[in-house]
């Protein structure tokens, strides 16, 4: 279910209007942001999901389209982690690294 929901398009060119549309700005394929989830304290490694709120949470990445819908998650990382080590860490990261964009001059 999870592969269904949460994909890239396969055409860009609504996404690219969209966000144009929305911040006037050209080429973006989509926005990326980190978020903390809230859960219940885990039994082991409890303190490594103590977030910067002191609060038990996990730290997800999500990219999402003009249209708010998802197009990229990571859902691993305790609320501990660093946003920057999330992306670094992340399937986008490296995708992006060894050269993948979705069309020449995507910005994300």
């Amino acid at each position: 279910m999870f592969q269904q929901l949460v994909k890239y398009p396969s055409n860009f060119d609504n996404t690219t209007t969209g966000f144009f549309e929305k911040g006037g700005i050209p080429s973006i394929f989509g926005c990326i942001d980190g978020t903390l989830i809230k859960i219940l304290a885990p039994s082991k490694y409890e303190e490594q999901f103590v977030d910067r709120k002191n609060e038990h949470s996990l730290n997800v990445m999500l990219v999402c389209g003009p249209n708010l819908k998802f197009y990229d998650a990571s859902v691993r990382w305790p609320g501990a982690t660093h946003d920057a080590r999330v992306f670094k860490n992340s399937k986008l990261c490296e995708r992006l690294q060894n050269g993948w964009r979705p069309f020449t001059g995507a910005i994300l």
